[in-house]
């Protein structure tokens, strides 16, 4: 909405009423989500998060020029903490894939999340004869990268990039990437390669020259 009103495409007013309860509702349930991207866990997720980093961003500059400056100012400071406090809460110290990476979910209530406390979680798709219980830390996920390709961080952020070398390394498989390591959605309980994944990717290569 808001690069539509920015295009003078569409009007703030046709809007805004959607927008602000979308707004009210993730800072009343937010930072974390009932369901990330693929709609099988909740938690505190990185891909989830950093989009909604872009509401609130979004948001915000839409109030600014057309409404509520009051409101303007209190998106802004939720997205500003949230991004702060975001490494906090999810930059694994020390994993199963080395140190310093972020994972696909970390588990717990608002505010109640140890990025170095591996808690256990189901990855829903598994056959009942397949292993579904993972550490947190032992499961990436490519997600992470809106963040760069939302422009929320900087493209040479030490930590995004060394996740998405440990992501390169572990998720990538022929002309596409896997959801997530031990992903079992697909034919035969085997995770395939999403062509969706490697144009998220081939976007942040594009940011990073």
């Amino acid at each position: 909405i808001a690069h539509l009103v920015e295009r003078k495409k569409a009007s703030y007013s046709e809007f805004q009423g959607m927008v602000r309860r979308a707004i009210t509702y993730i800072l009343n349930r937010g930072p974390s989500t009932d369901q990330e991207r693929w709609e099988e866990n909740g938690g505190l997720s990185p891909n989830s998060l950093a989009a909604v980093i872009q509401a609130l961003n979004g948001a915000s500059i839409l109030e600014e020029k057309f409404g509520d400056s009051e409101l303007s100012r209190k998106y802004k400071e939720a997205s500003v903490d949230w991004t702060k406090r975001f490494k906090g809460w999810a930059l694994i110290s020390e994993g199963h894939f080395g140190k310093n990476y972020f994972a696909r979910m970390e588990l717990g209530g608002k505010g109640g999340w140890n990025a170095n406390q591996h808690d256990y979680f189901e990855i829903k798709n598994k056959s009942p004869s397949q292993k579904s219980w993972y550490r947190e830390d032992e499961i990436l996920d490519i997600g992470f990268i809106q963040w760069i390709i939302g422009g929320v961080v900087a493209t040479d952020d030490q930590d995004f990039t060394h996740t998405l070398a440990i992501c390169d390394q572990n998720l990538r498989k022929g002309a596409g990437y896997l959801r997530y390591t031990e992903d079992a959605y697909g034919e035969n309980h085997r995770g395939g390669a999403w062509p969706l994944l490697s144009g998220e990717r081939a976007l942040v290569a594009i940011e990073k020259r």
